[in-house]
């Protein structure tokens, strides 16, 4: 969901639709700083290794990445996503008894459940309106005017709603 997310919002920014932060974000530190600070706490794991700010900052430019080529990918990681909450909620949250065994379904009222049916469906949504508008910025890309960041299918992942 992240990743195509992160991918969503590099191909809006190919086409015009997003601009770069502005150059106040680093009015009082550098991107290595708060890198380095928002990874910190990953240092002390052993495994994986953690990632470097050189690494990063290759891993995020996506400048010589085609658009059509990062919405058929932000597309794919949506699609995926989706899946794995479908078999998600299929096993975990179930509301019927579907074909799954038993012993693997969790109720949704269970007290030590991960995730609650709500949550997964709210992810669902996410997944499914990021999905749409990517269709629409690939299918007319010249009709698309405004980008709205809405935090309304979920109060923590955004959908990129384009008018």
């Amino acid at each position: 969901l992240c990743r195509g997310t992160v991918r969503h919002i590099a191909a809006l920014r190919q086409a015009g639709l997003l601009s770069e932060p502005p150059p106040s974000i680093t009015m009082f530190t550098s991107h290595q700083t708060r890198f380095e600070k928002r990874f910190d706490s990953f240092a002390m794991l052993p495994q994986p290794q953690p990632l470097s700010f050189e690494d990063y900052v290759l891993g995020s430019d996506f400048s010589a990445v085609r658009r059509e080529d990062l919405v058929k990918s932000a597309g794919d990681c949506f699609r995926s996503c989706k899946g794995v909450i479908e078999r998600l909620l299929q096993v975990v949250v179930a509301e019927t008894d579907e074909d799954v065994d038993i012993t693997k379904k969790r109720r949704n009222d269970d007290l030590y459940i991960s995730v609650r049916r709500e949550e997964a469906m709210a992810l669902t949504k996410v997944c499914v309106a990021n999905s749409l508008f990517l269709h629409k910025l690939s299918m007319a890309p010249s009709k698309v005017s405004e980008v709205a960041l809405e935090f309304t299918a979920h109060k923590e992942y955004c959908t990129l709603n384009l008018k």
